[in-house]
């Protein structure tokens, strides 16, 4: 890498960054809605943020 290469320092359009103050607040509010979603016997799942390009042609293909 020359000097004259730039690096973008940005985020990901679509992959926003939140401040501390934000993601307590977020993580608060989430708390809230997991225990009202447990009581009524929810159970969490947690999937990919992203996914293969195969598996989304798959899709638009048929």
């Amino acid at each position: 890498m020359t000097k004259s290469d730039k690096i973008n320092f940005s985020t990901p359009s679509g992959f926003p960054e939140f401040l501390p103050s934000e993601k307590r607040l977020e993580v608060y509010l989430l708390d809230i809605i997991r225990k009202v979603f447990e009581s009524y016997g929810f159970t969490p799942i947690e999937t990919p943020a992203v996914e293969r390009l195969e598996v989304l042609h798959l899709f638009n293909s048929q």
